[in-house]
């Protein structure tokens, strides 16, 4: 985040000098930095509950005689995920 404001200061004084306000040159960096991290999260957690799960199954099934794996989604769970979602709109 630091590089990127740097490397756009020239950018943000064009912004300020266009008469547009601090909070608005500073939502911009904002807005970038919290989409990036809905969207890492929201990826890594895809990624790494389908992967990780196979990668440790496959480990330890070298050293072990194991049952076959199952992925299986609580619906439990989802409910309260979608209950605190539609909680905080």
């Amino acid at each position: 985040m630091t590089r990127l404001v740097e490397e756009q200061r020239n950018e943000i004084g064009t912004l300020r000098a266009l008469g547009y306000t601090r909070w608005q040159c500073t939502s911009k960096f904002l807005f970038y930095a919290i989409f990036a991290t809905i969207i890492g999260i929201v990826v890594g957690s895809i990624l790494g509950l389908s992967s990780f799960p196979l990668i440790i199954y496959h480990a330890w099934r070298m050293m072990y005689i194991l049952p076959p794996i199952r992925f299986v989604v609580p619906l439990r769970d989802s409910l309260g995920l979608q209950r605190c979602y539609l909680s905080l709109r």
